[in-house]
């Protein structure tokens, strides 16, 4: 059986939109850019955006509106990748990608920020001296 998966992670670029079907059932669309990258003289260089349109249905519709807002950071795993083109009111001819969020097709994960690094402090023999062991804990 051959599959395709795609891998994306980014921040919401807006908040998610919620509405609801004629038969009740909720729909929730994300939107979610991804910077494209290529390598140019060995360095990494961000050279433009994707943007992605995840769509959700039902419960999850629901879960992810009230957990996700502009600015969180999403991980996305999903195998359901569609290529819509369309033009504006403009005349201008667009593509939208847009992957189906269902339970267990596609997991949308909040994942932390990195932190900075930060040295651990050198304790100086004074502090470590009023702090530590005395005679009477050393085992022998």
């Amino acid at each position: 059986m051959d599959m395709e998966m795609h891998i994306l992670q980014g921040n919401l670029a807006k908040d998610p939109e919620v509405r609801k079907l004629q038969n009740g059932d909720s729909i929730c669309k994300l939107r979610l850019p991804v910077g494209i990258y290529r390598a140019e003289n060995g360095e990494r260089k961000k050279v433009g955006t994707n943007y992605y349109t995840l769509t959700a249905f039902k419960e999850y519709a629901d879960f992810l509106a009230s957990a996700l807002h502009k600015g969180s950071p999403v991980k996305v795993y999903g195998t359901n990748l569609s290529v819509r083109t369309y033009k504006t009111q403009d005349g201008e001819t667009r593509t939208d990608l847009e992957i189906v969020v269902n339970n267990g097709d596609v997991t949308v994960v909040q994942y932390a920020p990195r932190r900075p690094k930060t040295e651990p402090k050198q304790e100086t023999f004074e502090e470590v001296a009023q702090g530590g062991e005395t005679d009477a804990d050393i085992p022998f």
